[in-house]
């Protein structure tokens, strides 16, 4: 194992359901976040100030079928403010998807392309093809998680690692909160955490200052 130093560019913050206020505040501290944009009712001028600030971003706005050609403009523009990442739902065929991708590609914004399992976590063949799906589709990065119910599940998630880079695996829920932290001993870049105990965006999500401490110790 590669035990590399751990440090705030290994964490993203996520944030969701928070002000403009509160959103300054969290990215005013972290190295990393995703906004997520379906969650937060933030306008151009609100991104224009946050993208000012030494923070790195990333982009997540789960549309689905809703996203169209003014959306797709939109993400456009917050790419050109400078993100560090788009983070797309692979299971999205939506046709401007493919149009998002080729504009991220060309302003060198990073592809993230994403699958959740909210229900269970499916066998190793499955996971793998989604993965190789993903990277068929030029993603940058791929993103796995699934809710999972055991200890044998959360070792299916992390086996990942061994056959795959840039790659973002980790299980959900409470049994899957230690996939968090292994994860990036394996070889994901970082992992999500909550700016605190009441702003999780995913079951089991560590937040800001536990992950920091955790650090500390190992």
């Amino acid at each position: 194992m590669n035990y590399k130093n751990l440090s705030a560019k290994n964490i993203c913050v996520s944030i969701a359901n928070k002000s403009f206020e509160e959103c300054l505040l969290i990215c005013k501290n972290a190295e990393l976040v995703e906004l997520r944009l379906d969650l937060l009712n933030l306008d151009f001028n609100h991104l224009e100030q946050l993208f000012k600030l030494d923070t790195q971003y990333i982009i997540t706005h789960r549309l689905g079928e809703l996203l169209n050609e003014q959306a797709t403009a939109f993400l456009m523009n917050i790419i050109d403010l400078g993100a560090k990442y788009i983070d797309i739902e692979l299971e999205e065929n939506n046709k401007y998807i493919t149009e998002l991708i080729e504009y991220a590609q060309n302003a060198d914004c990073k592809i993230i392309l994403s699958y959740h399992n909210f229900e269970h976590t499916p066998n190793m063949e499955e996971l793998q093809k989604i993965i190789d799906s993903a990277k068929n589709k030029n993603a940058d990065y791929v993103k796995i998680a699934t809710q999972v119910k055991s200890q044998t599940e959360v070792a299916r998630i992390l086996s990942l690692y061994e056959k795959n880079d840039k790659i973002i695996a980790f299980g959900m829920g409470e049994v899957g909160r230690i996939s968090r932290v292994t994860s990036l001993y394996l070889g994901a870049n970082f992992t999500y955490v909550a700016p605190d105990k009441n702003s999780s965006t995913a079951s089991g999500q560590l937040t800001f200052d536990e992950m920091s401490n955790i650090f500390k110790l190992i």
